[in-house]
């Protein structure tokens, strides 16, 4: 049995005009309605609904709780008996759809982009296509979940499930109505498989982008700062660590450039992907003005509550969501004159190289990945290593923090290319790195600090002689 309630926390008032105001948390709102609240609030199945009159408006008024939240599907053997799964719309487009039961013979499958995990003390099963999650209250309902990774009938289901099969018919109703089973061709595919669009989106990217945008998650989104109280948030840059002694860059005379440099319109119409790099190093000049011109720090700022900003921040040349900089900027030096080949960390307060004690085998490694990444002829005299420190924005930002390392890791990208060319030096981004490489050259714990973005560097091939030319 499938019954319509509202959900937990959600109170209905009957003003005497005969309309009816939904409170929740979020806010008051108006359902035009009253019978098929009255119902609701008490629990009802669809065709009560269909019972009252004006049953369409009965319906839509259903379908408005659900959409807004404010409703939720109960799934169980009985109406008093308890629930077996609870469903409740996460955003209002998902695709829900009421209907009257499954076709017998119909075989219908889990949907590729469904997720099983654990929500609270219970197990719940979401997807962001389908647009809705559901609650397993009973454990043997996650048994029955799992058996729909195989096409099946309700007969099938009821048969491999540990559920009685009242439950296990009315568990696949709500599934299918949810969209999150949904019907197979006679090999065993879903719509979803075959479909242009779908077909070719990965799960990971449709959740991804789900969860970091508003209207498509029911859960927070942005600057909620969940973690002011029970953490300290971490500093705005990482302290020297001791023992290697920090290698001293170079400054460049910042108003020199100022005056000197190429206009930004030549410098973007300019700028290439370089795949071919020169034999000459890369002085401590260049590796110093690089760093100094993308990722120093400008100004370091204490922590400002009435700005929004209750943490240590700093301004840089390049932007970062709320000044947070999560980034850190790791050089890996193949050929750098001055520079012992191997792997450094910037420290962006000092201007400085830390050495990081690395089996030199592994800088090689990383540099290698990158040439191939890339498709280069020739590998990159250093490789710029983008890591995130996640705790630092996730700290303040949920559901958005990953998305925005990513935003940031592009900018500072882009600015390394176009300083690149301002500089006459060659560089290109690579498309993936190696992260697990990362990890076991820095020690570092991945869900702690891991690697986004690499991006070559290398001075140009030399020029072709007019000789050569001809």
């Amino acid at each position: 049995m499938i019954l319509l309630r509202l959900a937990p926390g959600v109170t209905a008032e009957f003003p005497a005009d005969g309309g009816v105001m939904v409170a929740d948390p979020r806010g008051r709102f108006p359902i035009r309605h009253a019978a098929a609240v009255r119902l609701i609030r008490t629990g009802a199945c669809w065709a009560d609904l269909h019972r009252l009159d004006d049953p369409a408006g009965a319906r839509a008024a259903a379908l408005r709780l659900l959409r807004a939240g404010a409703a939720v599907l109960v799934c169980g053997e009985t109406a008093a008996a308890p629930a077996v799964a609870v469903a409740r719309l996460t955003t209002r487009l998902s695709r829900y759809r009421p209907s009257d039961g499954v076709p017998a013979q119909q075989r219908f499958r889990l949907s590729r982009f469904a997720l099983l995990r654990r929500h609270g003390d219970d197990m719940a099963l979401e997807s962001p296509v389908a647009g809705c999650r559901v609650t397993l209250a009973d454990p043997r309902a996650a048994a029955l979940v799992a058996s729909l990774a195989r096409p099946r009938t309700s007969a099938e289901l009821r048969a491999a499930s540990p559920v009685p099969a009242g439950t296990a018919d009315a568990l696949l109703h709500l599934l299918a109505d949810l969209r999150l089973a949904c019907p197979v061709d006679a090999d065993g595919l879903l719509a979803e498989d075959t479909d242009p669009v779908t077909a070719q989106r990965e799960v990971h990217d449709v959740w991804a982008h789900a969860r970091a945008r508003a209207g498509l998650t029911d859960t927070p989104v942005g600057a909620t700062f969940r973690f002011a109280g029970r953490f300290p948030p971490e500093p705005a840059t990482r302290p020297e660590p001791g023992g290697a002694e920090p290698v001293r860059l170079p400054r460049p005379d910042t108003a020199r450039l100022v005056a000197e440099d190429p206009p930004l319109a030549e410098v973007m119409e300019r700028r290439r992907s370089v795949r071919a790099f020169g034999p000459a190093p890369l002085s401590m000049a260049q590796v110093g003005e690089l760093l100094h011109r993308v990722a120093r720090v400008v100004r370091a700022m204490p922590p400002d509550p009435a700005a929004g900003l209750p943490y240590e921040h700093t301004y840089r040349p390049v932007p970062s969501a709320g000044a947070v900089h999560e980034l850190e900027y790791y050089l890996v030096s193949r050929a750098c004159a001055g520079l012992v080949p191997g792997l450094y960390r910037y420290e962006p307060a000092e201007h400085a190289l830390t050495p990081i004690d690395a089996d030199l085998r592994r800088p090689a490694a990383a540099i290698e990945v990158a040439r191939t990444g890339i498709g280069a002829v020739s590998p990159p005299q250093a490789l710029i290593v983008l890591a995130a420190r996640f705790t630092r924005s996730g700290w303040k930002y949920e559901g958005i923090a990953r998305t925005l390392t990513l935003m940031n890791a592009g900018v500072a990208l882009h600015a390394v290319h176009l300083c690149a060319t301002a500089m006459g030096l060659g560089a290109c981004a690579v498309g993936a790195g190696d992260s697990a490489l990362f990890a076991e050259m820095t020690g570092l714990d991945p869900l702690a600090e891991s690697s986004v973005a690499e991006i070559a560097v290398g001075t140009l091939p030399r020029p072709p002689l007019q000789e050569e030319i001809r």
